[in-house]
């Protein structure tokens, strides 16, 4: 089923026109700016394709699935919007997940270019390792695919390897979300991230909106000492992921500093599956 629906939707998707991009091109082909200011000038101008990790909060650290679920999902689902917005022309996202899966209308919440995101997403569940990795493989081959994200709980470092090289052959990005017990799993990610909730709404009842914690823990040629910790924040009211304002003052920045707001961005985009 999987060939015959990526056959599909590569004859539904028109080949990527070049200078219709907003890509930044830089020495190691096009990158993918994040829209948070901060966080593209410590990468050096947003994230180069390849393989990118990201690590959900601990359980212990708040009750329910939902705390190592929802920050990873929120965010890719932030990126993959970022790629639409930035490469008109990009094509689809798959989806490959185990259980957990980012809540598909939360794509289309906040959209102003009417759902796009939603209509250009394959979602595919699979339960073991090497079939999301033959699926993640499978869907970067394909041409009418520019982003895959996948469950990579249990890859090694040569499923991770062999991903990578894929994608950076392809000019593709592939997002993994893994558990945070794998963080001392060997890997060849360019990136590794940890996310943990920052606040959750109701806690104290001083909490509007949800945020996350947001910490770089790899990046090569980027020493990790000078790099802070970052704060997203959803707005409920525009619907935007965003760096949080209150961050930006407390690091000597104007709290209302111009490029911090994510319009048009995603609300907290999970819900648990059965």
């Amino acid at each position: 089923m999987l060939p015959e629906s990526l056959r599909a939707i590569q004859q539904r998707c028109p080949v990527r026109v070049a200078t219709a991009e907003a890509l930044v091109h830089g020495e190691d082909g096009p990158r993918l700016r994040t829209g948070w200011d901060e966080v593209d000038a410590a990468l050096g101008s947003g994230l180069p394709t390849g393989l990118h990790e990201w690590f959900g909060a601990p359980l212990e650290a708040n009750a329910g699935r939902r705390a190592a679920g929802v920050p990873p999902f929120c965010i890719l689902l932030h990126l993959a919007r970022q790629l639409l917005e930035q490469s008109p022309q990009a094509g689809w996202t798959v989806w490959v997940c185990d259980g957990q899966r980012p809540y598909a209308p939360a794509a289309r919440g906040g959209d102003t270019n009417d759902g796009r995101l939603l209509r250009r997403s394959l979602f595919v569940s699979a339960r073991d390792g090497p079939t999301r990795q033959w699926i993640a493989d499978t869907a970067l081959r394909c041409r009418a695919v520019r982003a895959v994200m996948a469950d990579g709980s249990g890859f090694d470092r040569a499923a991770t390897r062999r991903l990578h090289l894929l994608a950076r052959a392809q000019e593709k990005w592939i997002w993994l979300t893994r558990p945070p017990g794998e963080r001392d799993t060997l890997s060849a990610a360019l990136t590794r991230w940890q996310v943990r909730w920052h606040a959750e709404p109701g806690v104290g009842g001083t909490v509007v909106n949800p945020q996350w914690k947001l910490t770089l823990l790899r990046c090569k040629g980027v020493p990790l000492e000078t790099i802070p910790d970052w704060i997203l924040e959803w707005d409920h009211a525009e619907g935007a992921v965003r760096l949080s304002t209150a961050l930006a003052g407390a690091v000597g920045l104007p709290s209302g500093a111009p490029g911090f707001a994510i319009r048009r961005g995603y609300a907290w985009a999970q819900r648990n599956s059965a």
